[in-house]
């Protein structure tokens, strides 16, 4: 599966891996080299590729040199030739410097591919910022199409949220080459360049190569008993893997060994799971069939045209759509195919596994009785492995297929769309034969069904690319991709149904944090929620809690307000709003259920630096502490809301100026205040989310699963970063997506009467998980009864929210 370039070529330079101490020996770069040669001399034909050597001390798994690969030779640029000993019929040594950005650029220069897996010696670790400066620049200048790294695994988040080089037992002389691993891959991450960054297990064994391997992003995989390993086998086939199908690009990957008994056990080969995929395609598409029968649109493909709105549309108003902004949501459905009707179907294939999918679709539609014509990207013999097998059936039984560029596609003459272009793992805007079919596609009017998510979309982070498929329903194959359930990727994803595969849960590659879409079966089962909120027959006030609120000043007392009342709605026993004493005579038996007490001292209506003492002396009688909502800004505010972490025992809401004040801690404040010892739960909204960072809104919207999910396991904290689609993030890497709510919402005060909904929650002994969760969809629900009401979501008030509580 060597990555097949054309007549271009590829500079490599390898390799650091840390390995444990038990684990320093010889042979282990020998192995390396030995084993990615083997594999390429398997698994490429004679044509451009590229591939991976490495020259080893026995005590210190590195390397210093590098290598390009053209047509049917490797060059390895090192800096010493003669101390290269290894031979190989593919194998030419040449002096060079990996330090100077010229020399890089001159090697690299019209490469589609550039690997780096550089790493210095023990106690010369600042060297690795000047190579990888060095390597940046260089490939900057030559415009090589992408930076594969090869960097190390200590940087990656373990379970308990802490780095790998952070652990209990981590080696000691390991950690500066692992710091510096972490600072070059923060250099990669922020340049200019497409890149991917691949990190190893945390233990490298010298096992063979099976090809069985699982991988994920970010954190380290383990396997049931907490063990992460991958062989040097499977580590350079990972490697090659990536280069011949990327799926991490400007993204980091890691992997581990997966058991080969149990693979075969389970008896899940990949054609087994192609062919599941592909009969999973082909049977919403038989769904589509009918709607569009039925839409009386089927029966006469000439009478359809012009751009693709429909399917835009769809995006927008599915039934099932509860926040109207993106396609339902449809779990593991199965139909019986029937003909609906004389249809013709194209089928766009791509020259990865999702066209292989997409072949298998083809095939079971024409068993259905459908007529399909094929539209290949590329030419079919691009295809390899288990896509070239369905491409050959295909062949086999006759149906029709078109090449793009050599035969004209006129969609004119289809009724409908499948889309199996690129997978998962494309990322950045589709070109040539790519671009010019997906907004033919789009352009059509015709529905399409896309292969897991629409070609043009990123899968990881919903940044929808130019041009994107627009696709009326997307079939996700094995796992919810989080691409598809945040903006903009939802605008384009329309109906959204998931599909088994066959692939065990335990087993599936795991992109970025574990990601739920928050229903009322996952409150019920995963959550252990009681959605319908019972009360103990012999309950009273106390039973079910007290939340103090400090919150409000002169300009901005409603904020207070709603947030106080929304948690005695939220089924709260009591609720305490403290607030400047000036404001006190404004607000006595505005809410007769509230009790009020007075935090800040004078005459000004706003708080004050001193009045942290006042607040703690309130909060010890008190279950839950919220804050933030109305606040406002004042001298000595952040240190005020550092008292608060540092020196109360109870469960903390952050939300509004509160966060603000966060946010001039700097990047790591709440981790620099120190770990409390309860809950914290921060409510930003993306601009808030922002300043938090310490980068704009568009950037926190671009990736919102991802920047949330990453702060709450850096800091600590459950985060609820609001907005369409609300996420609920948690610092095990656990990541929710809102199904409830709608863009009515969208009016001041919203936010807090979410704050206090999840404080009351909190108060009656919910867990932060729990009430921030549970508190997020109460809060959409309540939307949604509200508009009912009203009749008008636009008209809805914050208010409105908190009455339908």
């Amino acid at each position: 599966m060597g990555r097949v370039i054309g007549d271009g070529g590829c500079f490599f330079q390898v390799v650091d891996i840390a390995v444990r101490p038990d684990q320093q020996g010889r042979g282990y770069g020998k192995l390396i080299m030995s084993e990615i040669m083997n594999y390429l001399r398997e698994h490429v034909p004679a044509r451009g590729l590229v591939s991976l050597l490495a020259d080893v001390p026995a005590d210190r798994l590195y390397a210093q040199f590098g290598f390009a690969y053209t047509r049917h030779e490797v060059t390895a640029i090192v800096r010493e030739p003669s101390k290269v000993e290894m031979e190989h019929e593919r194998l030419r040594v040449v002096q060079g410097d990996l330090l100077n950005p010229d020399q890089v650029a001159d090697f690299t220069a019209g490469q589609e591919a550039v690997v780096s897996a550089y790493g210095p010696k023990f106690g010369s670790e600042e060297e690795m910022l000047e190579v990888t400066r060095s390597l940046i620049e260089g490939v900057r200048r030559s415009k090589a199409g992408r930076l594969v790294v090869v960097g190390g695994a200590g940087s990656l988040i373990t379970d308990s949220g802490e780095m790998l080089m952070d652990t209990p037992g981590f080696p000691e002389e390991v950690k500066p080459l692992a710091k510096a691993h972490l600072d070059a891959y923060n250099l990669i991450e922020a340049s200019d360049i497409h890149w991917t960054y691949m990190s190893p297990a945390a233990t490298i064994t010298t096992g063979r190569r099976t090809g069985l391997f699982r991988v994920g992003m970010n954190r380290v995989i383990t396997d049931d008993l907490g063990e992460s390993s991958i062989s040097v086998g499977d580590f350079a086939a990972a490697l090659v893997d990536e280069l011949d199908d990327p799926q991490f690009i400007q993204s980091r990957f890691t992997m581990r060994a997966v058991d080969e008994h149990t693979i075969h056990k389970l008896g899940i080969p990949a054609a087994s799971l192609m062919e599941n995929a592909g009969k999973a395609i082909a049977e919403e598409v038989i769904r589509v069939c009918r709607e569009v029968w039925k839409e009386g649109v089927g029966r006469s493909p000439e009478q359809q045209g012009g751009r693709n709105e429909g399917n835009r549309e769809r995006a927008h108003t599915g039934p099932g759509d509860r926040q109207g902004h993106g396609g339902d949501i449809i779990a593991d459905s199965a139909l019986v195919m029937e003909q609906p009707g004389d249809q013709q179907w194209y089928v766009l294939i791509g020259k990865g596994n999702n066209g292989g999918d997409g072949l298998v679709a083809a095939r079971h539609l024409v068993e259905a009785g459908l007529g399909v014509t094929l539209v290949y990207a590329d030419a079919p013999d691009a295809l390899r492995g288990e896509a070239a097998v369905q491409r050959d059936a295909a062949a086999q039984l006759g149906i029709p297929a078109l090449v793009h560029g050599r035969e004209a596609v006129d969609f004119s003459r289809c009724t409908g769309i499948v889309d199996a272009l690129l997978g998962t793992g494309s990322s950045g805007a589709p070109r040539g034969a790519y671009a010019a079919l997906i907004a033919a596609a789009n352009d059509s009017g015709k529905p399409i069904v896309s292969a897991d998510v629409p070609s043009g979309l990123n899968a990881d982070t919903g940044e929808v690319y130019e041009p994107c498929i627009q696709a009326r329903v997307t079939v996700c194959l094995a796992l919810l991709k989080r691409g598809l359930v945040q903006y903009p990727g939802a605008s384009a994803a329309g109906r959204i149904v998931v599909r088994s595969i066959g692939i065990p849960a335990r087993l599936a590659p795991e992109h970025g944090p574990s990601v739920r879409l928050l229903t009322d079966e996952v409150l019920r089962g995963a959550l252990r929620v009681d959605t319908g909120r019972l009360r103990a027959p012999d309950g009273h006030k106390g039973t079910y809690g007290h939340v103090l609120l400090a919150a409000g000043s002169l300009p901005m007392s409603g904020a207070g307000l709603l947030s106080a009342k929304s948690a005695l709605r939220a089924g709260c026993g009591l609720a305490t709003w403290a607030l400047p004493a000036a404001l006190l005579p404004h607000v006595i038996g505005t809410v007769p259920e509230l009790m009020l007490a007075a935090a800040a001292d004078g005459d000004s209506g706003e708080w004050n630096a001193a009045s942290a003492d006042a607040v703690l002396r309130l909060a010890e009688s008190r279950d839950v502490l919220a804050t933030g909502p109305g606040l406002g800004r004042f001298k000595g505010d952040t240190d005020w809301l550092r008292r608060l972490w540092q020196h109360t025992d109870r469960p903390l809401v952050i939300d509004a100026d509160a966060l603000n004040m966060l946010a001039d801690a700097g990047p790591t404040g709440p981790r620099d205040w120190g770990k409390r010892s309860a809950a914290t739960i921060l409510t930003p909204h993306p601009g808030e989310m922002g300043r938090l960072l310490g980068m704009s809104t568009p950037e926190v919207q671009r990736d919102r699963i991802g920047h949330a999910a990453r702060y709450a396991r850096e800091q600590g904290v459950t985060l609820v970063l609001k907005g369409a689609r609300t996420v609920i993030a948690t610092p095990s890497g656990e990541a929710y997506i809102n199904t409830t709510g709608h863009a009515g919402m969208a009016t001041g005060g919203a936010g807090d009467v979410l704050t206090g909904i999840i404080a009351g929650l909190l108060a009656q002994g919910l867990s932060a998980e729990q009430a921030a969760a549970f508190g997020v969809f109460l809060h959409g629900q309540a939307a949604e009864r509200a508009a009912l009401l009203r009749g008008d979501p636009a008209s809805l008030l914050a208010g409105d929210i908190m009455d339908a509580l």
